[in-house]
């Protein structure tokens, strides 16, 4: 199935990404070129660069052309990814030698790779009619991928695999001379020289990672793989050249496991490691180690057997319960004593080999190499760690230039190295005086802006400058400084501490609190917005910048302080312009949340911004926020309240401005928003009573015109005039629902807007918005339905009627379909046949039953009235209709009430309750719609959950009544109550005689019930049911239903005509 093309655009631009962001991972799982895996990596790397570019220019064409791939081809090249984001995810971060080990796997994984991008780019090659450049392209990267699959290794890579079998393995675990064969392999492999120390180091290093990666490997591939990689390690540190380890490594290395636990970790070797030994290093004397810790000793103490040991060693010895010397010898006590002499020549002995390694370390430091850099930066970090004298020594010897230098480096574990290293020296004021004057603040800046893993530490050495003031400042100098720092407030924790500590030493500037507030840290804009002593400009800027943030609400519930809010308001007083604009900016902005309208209110910002609205001298922009500042305050009741004399002054103020023709559009659209926040709901009789003196329904239907002939005159029509004459019609219709009157005698005096209303009626589902077509339409429902004078305005506009059915019909939202059943409403009147006949052909009875069912209590209302006055008129059509048929010859059957035949025996129903030819359209027969039952249920259930007002109640009664016509003949009566008693009807009837809610409901149940009661057999049927609801009825206070009580106790035959005299009127109607 074809895609959008701009779906194909949105896909293929993620996918573009995805191929050259997979192409840079997988250029980077072998960083090291000498690697042998490093090609064939780096190949793959290539054709996902060239892929991507494929697709990025498939794109561009698809947003030209239009084009339309199959999802079938999206789909397979997102699932042909898989490959290389295994490898990815497989290898990445992995020493060289598991690179260097797995290397059969890679090369499968590789191919496998090869085939996926294959097959994607043959399959969206093929699916679109692509430009021949494209094609072109395509073909040339198929050919390339089938050249990649077909490459064969080379006899050296082969070697080496065959060595890598499980097997082959097992079979030289003896033999010493292929174990030196597979150790010289695997260096030569990963591009290393065995006759280089250094080298040697980097593969003793890489042996130690490849144990760390055993754990990993286990939780990955299991537990068989972790025992491939244990033999392997085993034979390969067995065919390395062995080598005397130093004890002084080993010393330094255990020190460094104990005392620091940073980014370098612990610097011991394996016994068979080989390491760098310095001819001019002196080796320690067999007296200066310890025998329980076989290390360096620190703190040499002599027990009471003369031996010599570490201090913590042999305290560790003697806490564990022993009593003899570790050699076995007896003791008389655990007493101990130092040895200051073999302290003291251990100290010379180490201090001097010390130096040896600082004079290394700052011969490697300036030279050049990543190896030798690494080298020095462990070695450095080790000696400045190890005693703090050294940092001393570090900056007399000019290496922290040398070090920011190296800083900068191409290489990530550099950078680490370097800042770790920093991080060490920067407690030292002429380490810290070097760092300054080699530019260190603007390295850690372009470092905060790349985000890789040595941020941390970057961000944890600008923490320590940032605490003296002078650094602080240089550093707020930095263009994008604070930038870059509040972008890194959305990494882990420990940046984010980091973060907020430097930008707490920076000073406030005012450009700095804007980089800050633009990144949700709002503390220093407040604080410099209520600052007394601020200058105006540097307030304008904080009110200004609050004004266009983007806040959460949670934000802005935080910033909207009394303080801040009496502030702004402050400013909104100032005779300077451009203070009071950016003053009521932010507090149009601050606005949206309960918590600023509750202090607006507090601090009386209400009279400035109607200060604001009534001058004519301030800017469109003050005017407009002014507006919207107050239209937000009353669309909250709650939180913000008007006085009488306030809201009169606002009506008044905001009728005049939009009166006015200079008010531009961006002005009126708030204002019209507060009008209705005012009037919706009838919320505030004070504004609508107001609205109604100032004639607001003329005011409006003159805007409406306004806008409709402005968009006539436009080539495209603008959305703001949409949205105005969208707020205009909302306004009328909230108003009009409380003044229907008023509102029809505006529109009899501009009877032109009649055209425009039905205009927006008949344009509802083009470009009207539903809540204007909810608007327009319920505007209508509001006018008075007996006001003869404007429904012949509205029959005037020949496309209204049909505009409302076809709404009333098709619109899917209730709200819309109720606002037009209420509409339609007055063309239902009986007085209009023709009319009737007209909608219900269009099915608007139907519609009108459906409502019964499922519309709510005002749709019910309408539709009941609606199918009462179609039903008054169905005695009369139905008699038409059978006077029609017996003209045209038909014969009638002796079955009485049930069909008549024609000559040629086709059936014509006859209705049992009108006694003719009966339908929906043609006699609104509310039988053959199956409105009884609708009617019932409208009934029983507005009963059991409560119709205050009773107008649903008396509308169905009033429909069901026009059923019963008592002219007709006793025989049509009883089919009519038989018709209401197949839906169950009756019992509910007889109970609203009692538990009516309204007088008008009691009336209407009365009426209705004393037909039933004149038929024998219901009488018998539900005397008994009825006798307590009429006695009910009987005690009420109405005379009128006193009277009609006594007629139903007349009809239940407990009352004579002479004993009636109680209830009033019952003896005029006994006969």
């Amino acid at each position: 199935m074809a895609i959008e093309a701009t779906e194909f655009v949105s896909w293929s631009s993620g996918a573009s990404k995805r191929l050259a962001s997979l192409a840079l991972k997988v250029g980077n799982v072998c960083p090291r070129p000498s690697h042998m895996a490093h090609p064939s990596l780096a190949l793959l790397s290539l054709h996902l660069y060239e892929v991507a570019g494929i697709v990025k220019e498939m794109q561009q064409e698809a947003a030209l052309e239009g084009l339309r791939p199959s999802t079938r081809s999206t789909k397979e090249v997102e699932s042909h990814l898989g490959a290389s984001d295994q490898i990815v995810e497989t290898y990445s971060g992995s020493s060289s030698l598991y690179l260097l080990m797995c290397s059969p796997a890679l090369l499968a994984q590789l191919k496998f790779a090869y085939e996926g991008l294959k097959f994607a780019l043959n399959s969206l090659s093929d699916d679109a009619n692509w430009s021949d450049s494209v094609k072109m392209r395509c073909s040339e990267e198929i050919q390339a991928l089938t050249q990649s699959l077909s490459a064969k290794i080379s006899t050296k890579e082969q070697s080496l695999h065959d060595f890598l079998g499980q097997g082959v393995l097992d079979s030289i675990a003896t033999d010493a001379t292929l174990t030196v064969k597979l150790a010289k392999q695997v260096a030569e492999a990963i591009g290393l020289d065995t006759r280089s120390e250094m080298d040697m180091e980097y593969l003793a290093n890489e042996v130690d990672k490849l144990k760390l990666e055993k754990d990993e490997v286990v939780r990955r591939r299991g537990a068989a793989h972790a025992m491939f990689i244990e033999q392997f390690v085993t034979l390969l540190e067995k065919g390395m050249t062995p080598a005397p380890e130093m004890y002084f490594s080993r010393s330094s290395s255990a020190q460094t496991d104990a005392d620091h636990h940073g980014m370098f970790g612990s610097q011991s070797r394996s016994s068979s490691g080989p390491l760098i030994a310095r001819d001019t290093m002196v080796l320690p004397l067999q007296s200066f180690i310890c025998p329980i810790t076989q290390d360096v000793m620190r703190d040499p103490v002599q027990i009471a057997s003369g031996q010599t040991y570490e201090r913590s060693a042999i305290e560790r010895w003697f806490a564990d319960g022993h009593t003899r010397c570790p050699t076995g010898v007896e003791l008389p006590n655990t007493h101990m004593k130092s040895n200051i002499a073999l302290k003291q020549s251990i100290a010379e002995w180490r201090d001097r080999n010390n130096n040896i390694r600082l004079d290394v370390a700052a011969e490697y430091i300036h030279s050049s190499g990543k190896d030798k850099h690494l080298k020095a930066l462990r070695d450095l970090y080790a000696l400045c760690q190890e005693d703090s004298l050294y940092k001393y020594k570090v900056a007399s010897r000019g290496m922290v230039p040398c070090v920011v230098g190296i800083a900068e480096s191409d290489h990530l574990e550099v950078r680490i190295r370097s800042f770790s290293l920093l991080g060490l020296l920067v407690d030292n004021e002429e380490c810290q005086e070097a760092m300054i004057k080699e530019n260190i603040i603007n390295l850690m800046v372009r470092c905060l802006a790349r985000q890789n893993d040595d941020m941390p530490l970057c961000l944890r050495l600008m923490r320590t400058l940032s605490n003296k003031s002078h650094i602080a400042e240089r550093i707020a100098c930095v263009p994008s400084a604070v930038l870059f720092l509040v972008t890194c407030l959305q990494h882990d924790k420990e940046c984010a501490d980091h973060v907020n500590a430097v930008l707490e030493n920076l000073p406030r500037s005012d450009s700095n609190i804007v980089t800050m507030a633009e990144a949700s840290i709002m503390t220093p804009l407040i604080e410099r917005l209520n600052h007394a002593e601020a200058n105006v400009s540097s307030k304008v800027l904080m009110a200004r910048t609050l004004a266009r943030l983007h806040m959460p609400e949670a934000s802005k519930t935080l910033t909207a302080t009394e303080e801040t809010i009496r502030t702004l308001a402050s400013m909104a007083e100032s005779p300077i312009d451009e203070e009071m604009e950016a003053a009521i900016l932010a507090m149009e902005n601050l606005s949206s949340v309960a918590a600023a309208r509750q202090r607006l209110q507090a601090v009386g910002a209400a009279e400035t911004l109607l200060k604001i609205l009534k001058g004519s001298h301030h800017s469109e922009t003050a005017t407009r926020a002014s507006a919207a500042v107050l239209a937000n305050c009353c669309a909250d009741r709650d939180a913000f309240s008007w006085s009488p004399a306030q809201v009169e002054e606002a009506v008044h103020i905001t009728l005049d401005l939009l009166t006015q023709d200079e008010t531009s559009t961006q002005v009126q659209l708030p204002l019209l928003d507060g009008l209705i926040s005012l009037a919706r709901d009838g919320c505030n009789a004070e504004a609508l009573e107001c609205m109604k003196q100032i004639d607001v329904f003329t005011c409006l239907l003159r805007l409406i015109r306004f806008h409709a002939s402005k968009m006539q005159q436009l080539a495209s029509i603008e959305p703001i005039l949409l949205q105005l004459r969208c707020r205009c019609v909302e306004l009328l219709s909230c108003v009009a629902a409380f003044f229907p009157d008023k509102a029809a005698e505006a529109l009899r005096l501009n009877t032109s807007s009649i055209h425009d209303l039905a205009n927006l009626v008949a344009k509802g589902n083009s470009y009207s918005g539903a809540a204007e077509l909810q608007a327009v339409v319920s505007f209508l429902a509001c006018l008075p339905r007996r006001d003869i004078e404007i429904t012949r305005l509205m029959l005037s506009e020949s496309d209204l009627v049909r505009a409302l059915t076809f709404i009333f019909k098709q619109n899917r939202s209730q709200a819309i379909v109720e606002a037009a059943a209420g509409a339609l409403l007055r063309f239902t009147e009986p007085v209009d046949l023709t009319l009737q006949i007209t909608l219900a052909r269009a099915g608007v009875i139907q519609k009108y039953v459906g409502l019964l069912r499922s519309g709510g209590l005002e749709s019910k209302k309408h539709a009941a009235n609606a199918l009462c006055n179609f039903s008054k008129n169905s005695w009369k059509l139905s008699s038409d209709a059978n006077d029609l048929a017996i003209q045209t010859k038909l014969r009638v059957c002796t079955l009485p009430g049930l069909s008549r035949w024609t000559r040629s025996h086709r059936q014509v129903l006859v209705c049992p309750l009108h006694g003719g030819l009966c339908s929906v359209e043609g006699t609104f027969c509310l039988v053959e719609a199956d409105a009884v039952s609708a009617l019932a249920e409208v009934l029983k259930a507005n009963m059991e959950d409560g119709d205050a007002t009773g107008g649903v109640q008396t509308a169905a009664l009033r429909a069901l009544s026009t059923l019963i016509v008592t002219q007709a003949g006793g025989s049509q009566v009883e089919e009519s109550c038989a018709a209401i008693d197949r839906t169950g009807a009756w019992s509910t009837i007889i109970s609203l005689l009692s538990r009516g809610s309204t007088p008008a409901v009691k009336a209407a149940a009365a009426r209705l019930c004393e037909h039933l009661l004149r038929i024998p057999r219901y009488r018998t049927e539900y005397a008994a049911r009825a006798q307590a609801h009429v006695v009910m009825l009987a005690q009420d206070e109405s005379s009128q239903l006193r009277e009609l009580a006594g007629r139903l106790l007349h009809r239940l035959g407990f009352l004579q005509a002479s004993e009636s005299g109680y209830f009033g009127g019952v003896s005029t109607i006994a006969s």
